[in-house]
């Protein structure tokens, strides 16, 4: 429907945009076009490049792509790189759910935080991370956090922790699956419901 395929469109823009900016999740600038993104990303690359010739040039890729559907919901991955002349580039995840009938994004899937912890005590106890000092693989506070990034797939929520979003000393990013069947009866958007 043409609602849905606007919404759509206007946020997966945002985020392109947003992410041509380098922008976090706490730095998102709400109606910018990638037009006026590129712009900007051109004139703050040259005014870097007349300081250090030697800079290289700039590489973002995005690839979207569906992970899982049903009758209410649509679940989109975004597999994203960066490099902009840092020491290392960025490489990350961004997962967003949209609901089919007017293509807004879902953002509150709650009730699955019990769950989910369960899983990724599991997951934790079996990583093979190496720490960037002698603190334990947990987070800063004890206290359990699902990630910014969640995806549905059709065997499992997916949990995807960015480095140092659990902890400032874990810097490589963690996954974390629960099986969809676990999940399912605590979702708004199941087809059941």
């Amino acid at each position: 429907n043409s609602e849905f395929a606007k919404n759509f469109n206007q946020e997966i823009e945002l985020q392109l945009s947003n992410f041509l900016l380098s922008n976090d999740d706490s730095l998102q600038v709400e109606g910018i076009s990638i037009e006026k993104a590129l712009d900007s990303l051109t004139k703050d690359y040259y005014k870097l490049h007349e300081h250090f010739p030697e800079l290289p040039a700039f590489e973002f890729i995005a690839t979207d792509s569906i992970m899982w559907q049903n009758s209410k919901m649509l679940s989109l991955v975004s597999n994203r790189y960066a490099f902009t002349g840092e020491a290392q580039p960025i490489q990350t995840k961004v997962f967003t759910h949209f609901a089919l009938d007017n293509g807004e994004v879902i953002t509150d899937e709650e009730k699955v935080t019990q769950i989910a912890k369960r899983y990724f005590q599991k997951a934790q106890q079996n990583a093979s991370i190496t720490l960037l000092d002698d603190k334990k693989f947990d987070f800063e506070d004890g206290i359990f956090r699902l990630p910014n990034q969640m995806g549905v797939a059709a065997d499992a929520l997916i949990l995807f922790y960015e480095p140092f979003e659990i902890a400032p000393y874990v810097d490589t990013p963690f996954e974390v699956k629960v099986p969809i069947k676990e999940i399912m009866p605590y979702l708004t958007f199941a087809d059941n419901k």
